[in-house]
């Protein structure tokens, strides 16, 4: 029988893209390996060029993504609680596109790198539709990308200020 701390958490990590597909079974064996963990403002969760280190997932505050083009920063977005994050720079091995800064303090679910795979790597089905999920993902955010490029002054573009985050 599921408890009822166990009926809000699958009520939580089902309702974020990446595990709607997920049996209840799965969301309660994927669980045990997230930690919660209190981040104040101003944290570089994920530094632009790099790879993610973990699957960032809001449980309060809020988030800002974003991306240097040239000298220009540009403010992606700001996210909020269920927002998830790391999971397209985890999972296709490739440097993050733009950075995550902690802009209001913050509790955040986080699994790591291995725990991930490992999951995935025991669960094929799950790991084929994610794979999907995010192809779909990663294209559709190299084409807004490819956009904000050309919107901002060319002679800028050449400068690597990633030092300033």
């Amino acid at each position: 029988m599921i408890s009822k701390v166990e009926e809000m958490l699958i009520k939580m990590i089902k309702s974020i893209y990446l595990f709607s597909s997920f049996s209840d079974e799965e969301i309660l064996d994927i669980a045990k390996d997230f930690k919660l963990e209190y981040v104040p403002s101003s944290t570089v969760l994920i530094k632009e060029g790099e790879i993610a280190p973990n699957i960032f997932i809001f449980k309060s505050g809020s988030w800002e993504v974003r991306k240097w083009f040239g000298l220009k920063k540009v403010i992606l977005g700001t996210l909020g609680p269920g927002s998830i994050v790391g999971e397209m720079s985890l999972l296709t091995g490739k440097p993050a596109v733009a950075s995550v800064v902690v802009k209001t303090d913050s509790e955040i679910w986080q699994i790591g790198r291995e725990k991930f795979l490992e999951f995935l790597n025991s669960h094929p089905h799950i790991k084929k539709e994610i794979e999907k999920i995010v192809a779909q993902r990663q294209k559709s955010n190299e084409e807004k990308l490819k956009q904000m490029e050309s919107s901002v002054d060319p002679s800028l573009n050449d400068l690597d200020l990633n030092i300033y985050l």
